[in-house]
Parts: C-alpha cells; sequence; structure tokens
C-alpha cells in the first residue's frame, strides 16, 4: 500500500540516469488507484529533455527559482 510513495520519492531526488525510468515507474504504480495523478507525471515525462545534461539543467534551474 505505502509502494507508490517510495517509487514517488525517487522522482523527486537529483535525477539520475534512471530518472524518466523511475517516473514511468510511478506512473505505473499509481495508475489504478490515483490515474489524475497518473497522467500528470505522463504529461510531466513528454516534457523532460532525453539528455541527462539538459535534465540536469532543468531541475537545478526550477530549484532557484524555488528558492526565492
Amino acid at each position: 500500500m505505502l509502494k507508490h510513495y517510495e517509487t514517488l520519492s525517487k522522482i523527486f531526488e537529483y535525477p539520475k540516469q534512471s530518472y524518466r525510468a523511475d517516473i514511468k515507474e510511478a506512473i505505473e504504480s499509481l495508475k489504478d488507484s490515483y490515474p489524475l495523478a497518473s497522467q500528470e507525471l505522463k504529461e510531466l515525462l513528454s516534457k523532460l529533455p532525453e539528455d541527462l545534461y539538459q535534465l540536469h539543467t532543468s531541475y537545478i534551474q526550477n530549484l532557484l527559482k524555488f528558492k526565492q
């Protein structure tokens, strides 16, 4: 029952090579019980850069926006 919390926590960490796979895992774990959240994650995934360097850059830029 709490497995989805562990799965979701991975997408709030600094992006690793497995980041896109972690989001896909979260989408799957949420799709039955939380379909709207699953759909939101699908949309997020579609907007994320494929390149890990670009993903890191986006992550840092957004983190800095929240700190202001």
